[in-house]
């Protein structure tokens, strides 16, 4: 390259760089232009050296004072100076949040979705739990219990109380379930690893020892009574253990459960104690067997019928000379006024055994008086 070459190319650079910019007197006004500040305040003078070719003198122009500009880097606000660079930035970026994303609403919503999904599996290893446990199959049942399902959580059971019309459902625990399938080896497994024997009416409406009895497995009863079972625990209609036991099963899981001294006096949610829920399905020897261990001949419901009443609509002539032969009252009366006597007659027929019972009760009564 030439002197005159670079003779021009020195001019080029210098009418290609912008005016001065009006004179400012405080720093902290000064204009950014691509990271550089311009001020009439000469802090570095630009000089340009051009270097000539062998065998040529050095060539070194200063720019006069009336063109002389001054070209000042001065450091990065403090702002820009915290700000990363851009590789790194990129190697830690990840896109932005969704408008709404964590918004209350949405919060809630994801919550509540959460929530109904944990129920959900909840159910489904409840349920799990208590088919296992019906089948008598400890290795699944195992296998609830290992992935979360509680011990103790209920499952909705039709056809619990089928006293109703139609039967009505309930819920049952695993251990409920197993007892009402009478599968001993599974009650005790599930005694074994804490399952309560006891449990709340409202979390399940009827008890271990409860559907022990209605499968009238003595087996089951036993073991239960031996762990600690009430004797008076009520299901969710009130009725106790004794009182299933005269509906469901026979004199021999009676007379086991007559060995804790159960409460006979207690009512269930229709007002009938234990001797009532014995006469109507007609079971004599139960109810003399209650009768025996101090169960009340006399004992009125709600309604005022005693069991001789019940014994005189169940048409059972044994019942009633049964329930004569304790002492039970041939004077009382129900709500509608209506003596055993009175009831008979209307139900029987003025013919009828029971009538002549009542009559010869009476009279014998009518006697000694």
């Amino acid at each position: 390259m030439g002197f005159d070459t670079m003779r021009s190319y020195q001019k080029f650079l210098l009418n290609s760089m912008p005016p001065s910019p009006p004179e400012v007197n405080d720093p902290d006004n000064l204009t950014r232009q691509d990271s550089c500040l311009f001020n009439d305040t000469p802090r570095q003078t630009l000089a340009i050296t051009i270097s000539p070719p062998p065998g040529e003198s050095s060539l070194t122009e200063n720019i006069s004072s009336g063109q002389q500009r001054t070209v000042a880097r001065r450091h990065k606000p403090h702002v820009l100076s915290t700000v990363p660079s851009f590789q790194s930035t990129k190697s830690k970026w990840s896109p932005p949040t969704s408008p709404g994303a964590t918004s209350p609403r949405t919060s809630v919503a994801m919550a509540r979705s959460d929530s109904s999904s944990s129920a959900a599996s909840a159910n489904e290893l409840s349920s799990d739990l208590y088919m296992a446990a019906c089948l008598g199959d400890i290795a699944n049942m195992q296998i609830a219990l290992d992935e979360g399902a509680s011990i103790n959580s209920s499952v909705l059971v039709p056809g619990v109380f089928e006293g109703f019309k139609p039967a009505k459902s309930g819920h049952l625990s695993a251990l409920a379930g197993a007892a009402s399938h009478g599968n001993l080896a599974t009650v005790q497994h599930l005694v074994a690893n804490g399952a309560e024997i006891n449990p709340c009416s409202q979390r399940c409406a009827s008890s271990p020892l409860h559907q022990a009895i209605r499968s009238n497995n003595t087996a089951i009863v036993r073991f239960l009574l031996e762990h600690g079972a009430d004797i008076n625990l009520e299901n969710a209609y009130r009725a106790t253990p004794v009182m299933y036991a005269c509906k469901y099963s026979g004199l021999e899981l009676l007379k086991l459960l007559l060995q804790y001294k159960p409460d006979l006096a207690k009512r269930s949610f229709i007002g009938g104690s234990a001797i009532h829920w014995s006469i109507w399905p007609g079971k004599v020897d139960m109810t003399e067997l209650l009768l025996k261990a101090g169960a009340d001949p006399c004992e009125r419901m709600p309604d005022g019928n005693g069991p001789l009443h019940c014994a005189i609509v169940a048409g059972s002539a044994r019942m009633v000379k049964t329930l004569l032969k304790f002492g039970a009252n041939p004077y009382s009366r129900n709500e509608a006024y209506e003596t055993p006597l009175q009831l008979a007659q209307a139900q029987c027929g003025n013919d009828s055994q029971i009538v002549a019972m009542l009559k010869t009760v009476i009279a014998i009564h009518a006697r000694r008086q």
